[in-house]
């Protein structure tokens, strides 16, 4: 899936943002503090149902709002548009996939692929096993629904 759209509204700090991307490569620039690593965020929220960065929805939502919302527009191999939609009002997340509510967001995850490595995934190569499982859990659950459910019911017995 090739992103063509993003839209954010009250997305950390942005107000109101729409990007239109290249077919080719994409570049983000401008000063600190402007929202470049916000937008990628909210990139890596489409296909991940979270942020990458804040564990804490309220977190998320631009000072002085109430709410989010990121809408992505997608074009897979076959020239198929997709549209994500998702919301966070008043700590409810809410997320569609082509006008279609998911009953688990659990079922969005590999919908729309995406692999993230920022400066904080240095421990991947540097650190312990435990950051190496994290970052090949998050791949392989989105290659695969059934290794999503059997670790997230893994990770509800560790509990």
């Amino acid at each position: 899936m090739i992103l063509q759209l993003i839209s954010l509204v009250n997305f950390k700090n942005h107000e109101l943002l729409k990007v239109n991307f290249s077919k080719n490569i994409n570049c983000f620039l401008g000063n600190n503090g402007v929202g470049k690593t916000n937008l990628l965020d909210a990139i890596y929220y489409l296909s991940f149902c979270k942020s990458y960065f804040n564990s804490t929805e309220n977190h998320n939502i631009h000072y002085g709002s109430n709410y989010f919302m990121i809408k992505g527009d997608y074009v897979n191999q076959q020239k198929v548009h997709n549209q994500v939609d998702c919301s966070v009002t008043e700590g409810r997340k809410q997320f569609k996939f082509n006008g279609k509510k998911y009953s688990k967001l659990s079922h969005h995850i590999g919908k729309i692929p995406l692999v993230i490595i920022t400066p904080f995934d240095a421990n991947i190569i540097l650190g312990g096993s435990e950051e190496r499982r994290r970052f090949f859990d998050k791949l392989l659950s989105q290659l695969d629904n059934n290794y999503l459910l059997n670790l997230i019911s893994y990770n509800r017995i560790l509990r």
